[in-house]
């Protein structure tokens, strides 16, 4: 998500030194009556334009639509729906189908990753990113994600698992363009072992729908309605 940062930087480099031409232009005493030394006008000039610069791109980059709008192809945002190979050293939660949450939070200038999955008791476990990075080169975009897994061992006894997931996005199809496909692998604290995740972008029409038919309980419905049709 560099490329955020450094338009919000010359966005607000620019809007700042616009402030300044503009205030030298006025030369501030017609608007004040009274004679103000240049070098004054456009010190006050930057420091109301950066300041109504960092206001504006805060507000714009709060805005998806935005964010996707300036990240293009490369935008990773939104939610995908996540796989993992099964362990062959016995249940695990992560065993389970989910879906992955991707969001930049622009407060923080970084990027927040959040899982959701529920196993055949449908108990629930969550997946928070710790910390979590999207890069791009010229050629790909990578994912970088160390979480935290919380799970129910009884009902007072919860369990937190530290791991790791490194990957890809990419773009497999002409129709729709933009990333649509994660593949990565993924490490937690205790397995021993490297497991396999891919993931499909779910389109934000199909999760506008779904959370207009079932309201905060859509990602429970979304993964009993993908395993019915797998395993019909």
């Amino acid at each position: 998500m560099k490329k955020l940062l450094r338009i919000k930087y010359w966005l607000a480099i620019t809007i700042a030194s616009l402030f300044v031409v503009i205030g030298y232009e006025l030369r501030l005493e017609n608007v004040l009556g009274g004679g103000i030394p240049s070098l004054i006008t456009a010190v006050f000039s930057f420091l109301l334009g950066a300041t109504f610069a960092d206001l504006l791109c805060g507000y714009l980059l709060n805005q998806q639509f935005i964010r996707n709008v300036l990240l293009g192809v490369n935008s990773a945002e939104g939610y995908w729906y996540l796989t993992t190979d099964c362990s062959s050293e016995g249940e695990s939660p992560l065993d389970y189908r989910a879906v992955l949450y991707i969001q930049y939070v622009p407060s923080k200038g970084e990027v927040k990753s959040v899982t959701i999955r529920y196993d055949k008791n449908d108990e629930k476990f969550i997946t928070n990113s710790v910390v979590a990075y999207i890069r791009e080169d010229d050629i790909n975009v990578h994912y970088l994600n160390h979480f935290r897994l919380t799970y129910n061992l009884s009902k007072d006894d919860i369990s937190h698992k530290l791991g790791i997931v490194y990957g890809e996005f990419s773009e497999t199809t002409n129709s729709t363009p933009g990333l649509d496909r994660l593949e990565a692998h993924i490490a937690v604290s205790g397995e021993g072992i490297v497991r396999r995740q891919s993931a499909d972008k779910i389109p934000n029409s199909e999760v506008s729908e779904l959370k207009k038919e079932y309201g905060d309980d859509w990602i429970h419905e979304y993964l009993r309605s993908r395993k019915n049709t797998l395993d019909a």
